[in-house]
């Protein structure tokens, strides 16, 4: 019985002192955030937002409502937008895509090192006419 009793306070008084220690360190460490910086995608952004000012949002066969699209595309060794393919559950929206990214004389800086094909997901929104 006294040693089971010995093992007991042994046992207990070593989660004690775990505690104890776990405390003390998370008291000593400051509160102090490191800040997170993050990488910045430019030229995407840049790119999203030519797609949205060339987009026909005039097109007589659009319809009402918010189409879901995925547009796939390569960039060529000198930063050109190139096999420009949306597709979508709305016919007309992917070619209005396409017909909007083909258009643009957009080009990327040529010196970065680039995967060969991108899949950008795109959601349009069209209002009531």
């Amino acid at each position: 019985m006294k040693n089971i009793a010995l093992r007991f306070f042994g046992i207990a008084a070593f989660l004690a002192f775990g505690c104890l220690a776990n405390t003390v360190k998370a008291q000593e460490t400051g509160n102090t955030i490191q800040e997170v910086q993050l990488i910045s995608n430019d030229d995407f952004l840049e790119l999203k937002n030519l797609i949205a000012q060339n987009f026909d949002f005039t097109d007589p066969d659009l319809t009402e409502g918010v189409t879901q699209s995925v547009v796939k595309f390569e960039i060529s060794q000198s930063g050109r937008l190139k096999n420009i393919h949306a597709d979508g559950n709305c016919k007309y929206v992917s070619k209005n895509l396409e017909n909007a990214m083909n258009g643009l004389q957009y080009k990327f800086k040529a010196n970065k090192k680039r995967p060969f094909t991108y899949v950008m997901p795109v959601e349009v929104s069209i209002a009531s006419r």
